[in-house]
Formats: structure tokens, sequence, C-alpha cells
């Protein structure tokens, strides 16, 4: 094999090589956030809560096309904090107790991948 100096093309041709290859690694494992092969459902979906002390259970299940059934920690959130609180609860589960005032909240858990399910409170 012959000895022959390194040209500019040479250097540019590999370096292109090298991304090509890194860009179809990133491509081919993908990136589990927000990955729509996950997904959360809240339990229950709908729930209508009436009087001012009321409570009610929530329950995030995960699935994934994967297998993956359960991913924490699992966030909380809610649409319209002056309608209701968080009280309680722990891994996949929380306690919502409902304010004197009337309306609908929308209750949204959300895991560390970006999966979200969410659940309507109607307060009478």
């Amino acid at each position: 094999m012959e000895d022959r100096p390194v040209k500019q093309t040479d250097v540019l041709v590999g370096a292109i090589g090298i991304v090509a290859i890194l860009a179809a690694g990133f491509l081919i494992t993908g990136c589990e956030e927000g990955d729509p092969d996950r997904w959360l459902t809240v339990s229950p979906a709908e729930v209508v809560l009436q009087g001012g002390s009321n409570t009610v259970t929530f329950t995030a299940n995960a699935s994934s096309n994967s297998g993956v059934n359960f991913s924490s920690p699992i966030e909380w959130t809610m649409s319209t904090p002056r309608l209701g609180a968080f009280v309680g609860g722990a891994g996949n589960s929380i306690i919502y107790a409902r304010t004197v005032q009337n309306g609908i909240n929308v209750i949204t858990a959300e895991d560390p991948y970006g999966a979200q399910g969410s659940a309507v409170v109607t307060q009478r």
C-alpha cells in the first residue's frame, strides 16, 4: 500500500460519514420523552362532586406498547386551583378535595417520560 498525503476532501468525507452514523444511531434508538407508544389513563375519568366537603381519589395507570405498566413519579396538576386541592395520596394515586366553589376542574397526571392522562371534575 502506498503512502499518500491526506487531502482536505478525505477529511471532509470522513467527517460526513461519522455524522451520518451518529444521526442514524439517534434515529434508530429514538427518544423516550413524549413517546407516543406510552400513555396514562386516570380513573375515574369523570366525577361529579356536590356539596362543600367532597373528596375523590384519582389513580393513574400507565401503559405502553412495549409492556411497561407504570413509571413514577407521577406529577399531578389541576386546571383551576381555586376549585380544589390535593390533600393526600402516594405513588400513582392522589386525593382531590373540592372547595365550596362550583365549576369544572381538569386533573392531569404526567409521568417522567411525558405521557399524560386527564380526568374531569364537575362541581355543583
